[in-house]
């Protein structure tokens, strides 16, 4: 299934992802407002789900790479055209320097350095005075070929 195909993608230009997206149904990213998009970049005015939470009422420290993974990997997508590839996770960096504790957050992410397949994505959440919450660095890569089925 081709990338325009895919029942998640956004029906709206100021929408993320539609319903549909395994990640991104449990983010509730369809409910994410896209503030920025361009090749390469992004941000976001994301909120945080109730089920997200820790019991302090913050963003869970092992949901934060799903919002950038799910981030990182659109963001390389945007460096390709249509086709049939998927986009590989080979590392992250997250660096954790205040709670995400505010119903609604920002997500910012950008290719600090791209080469052939391979990218290069630092993703940071922010609240809204924007104060860096997160900071992370991901590398990703196209896959050679179609995703396997």
């Amino acid at each position: 299934m081709k990338l325009a195909d895919r029942p998640w993608n956004p029906k709206r230009p100021d929408q993320f992802v539609d319903r549909g997206h395994p990640a991104g149904d449990f983010l509730e990213a369809y409910d994410w407002k896209v503030l920025e998009r361009e090749v390469g970049r992004y941000r976001i005015d994301a909120h945080l789900p109730q089920k997200c939470k820790n019991p302090r009422g913050a963003l869970f420290g092992g949901f934060t790479p799903t919002y950038i993974d799910l981030l990182a990997v659109y963001t390389v997508r945007s460096r390709f055209p249509d086709g049939d590839y998927m986009i590989l996770t080979l590392n992250m960096r997250v660096d954790y320097l205040a709670p995400v504790r505010s119903d609604r957050f920002l997500l910012e992410s950008r290719i600090v350095h791209a080469k052939d397949r391979v990218s290069l994505v630092e993703v940071q959440i922010l609240d809204h005075e924007r104060e860096l919450l997160v900071t992370s660095l991901v590398t990703l890569r196209k896959s050679d070929g179609p995703k396997p089925t």
